[in-house]
C-alpha cells in the first residue's frame, strides 16, 4: 500500500512526461523532436521505477527480525506500564505501536492537547521514570538493553537538564539554578549538574523498575497483544493502563 501511495505521488510528473514523449513521438517529423520523445519516455519509466524501487528498499532496512520485534514490544510495554502509574502521563497515551515507520522501530503516542506545560518537580522525575522505563523493560526480560534505548537517553538528558540547569529543581546548591543558553558555566558547576544528572536517572531508573515488578504478568499482556496486532489504540491501551498496581 505505501509503495502505491508513493507511486501515486509521482504519478502527475510520470504521466506529463509520457503524455508529452506520445505527442512528439506520435507528430514529431524531425528526428530531433523524435530523439527528444525518447528521452522523455525513458525519464517517465525511470521516475516510476526509482520511487517504486526506493521503497521497496527502505521496507527491508525497517523489517525486523522476530527477536527484534520481540525487544521492541517488551520496550514499549515498559513505557505503557510505567506511564500508567502516573496521572500526568498515563491520561496522556493514545496508541502504542511496534510497526517501523521510518523514524522509529516503536512508538508510544502521546495526546499532545492534554500534556501538561507547568510542571512540579516531582512530575519531571515521574516523567524521566516514564522515560527510562523501555531500557528498564529491556533488562527486566532479556538483562542487557539494546541501542533501541539511545533515543530515551537522550530524552533523558535533555528533561533533566531543563529541570535542573533552567528550572532550578535541583537540590542543595543547584536550587533556583537557571542559566540561560549563552552563559559561562563553571567546570565546577558543570560537574555539579552533571552529578546530579547521574543521581537523578539512577533514581528513577530504580522507580520503573520496581513498577514493572510489581506488573509482570501486566508487562507480558501488553508485550503479547503488540505483537498480535502491531498497534493498540486508546481504549485498550486504558483497559490495560487500569490494571496497573503501583508500588506502595
Amino acid at each position: 500500500m505505501d509503495s502505491f501511495k508513493k507511486w501515486l505521488c509521482s504519478f502527475p510528473v510520470a504521466a506529463s512526461s509520457f503524455l508529452v514523449a506520445a505527442i512528439f513521438l506520435l507528430h514529431g517529423v524531425k528526428s530531433g523532436v523524435r530523439f527528444s520523445g525518447f528521452l522523455l519516455l525513458a525519464f517517465a519509466v525511470v521516475a516510476v521505477w526509482g520511487t517504486i524501487d526506493n521503497d521497496r528498499k527502505k521496507q527491508r532496512l525497517r523489517e525486523l527480525s522476530s527477536a527484534e520485534r520481540l525487544r521492541v514490544a517488551y520496550h514499549e510495554a515498559g513505557h505503557v506500564v510505567v506511564g500508567g502509574a502516573f496521572e500526568g502521563v498515563a491520561s496522556t497515551i493514545i496508541r502504542a505501536t511496534i510497526n517501523p515507520d521510518g523514524c522509529s522501530l516503536g512508538h508510544v503516542l502521546r495526546d499532545e492537547r492534554y500534556i501538561r506545560r507547568l510542571l512540579k518537580a516531582s512530575e519531571y522525575r515521574e516523567y524521566v521514570a516514564y522515560i527510562l522505563a523501555g531500557r528498564m523493560a529491556e533488562e527486566q526480560k532479556f538483562t542487557h538493553p539494546s541501542s533501541a534505548c539511545s533515543d530515551d537517553m537522550r530524552k533523558v538528558h535533555a528533561v533533566l537538564r531543563e529541570m535542573i540547569a533552567e528550572v532550578g529543581f535541583g537540590d542543595g546548591e543547584l536550587a533556583c539554578l537557571r542559566l540561560e543558553e549563552n552563559d559561562r558555566v563553571s567546570e565546577t558547576l558543570l560537574v555539579m549538574i552533571e552529578t546530579a544528572e547521574r543521581k537523578e536517572i539512577h533514581e528513577q531508573a530504580a522507580r520503573a523498575k520496581a513498577i514493572l515488578k510489581a506488573n509482570l504478568s501486566l508487562l507480558d499482556d501488553i508485550a503479547g497483544r503488540l505483537l498480535e496486532a502491531g498497534i493498540l489504540e486508546k481504549e485498550e491501551l486504558h483497559r490495560f493502563i487500569g490494571r496497573v498496581q503501583r508500588p506502595s
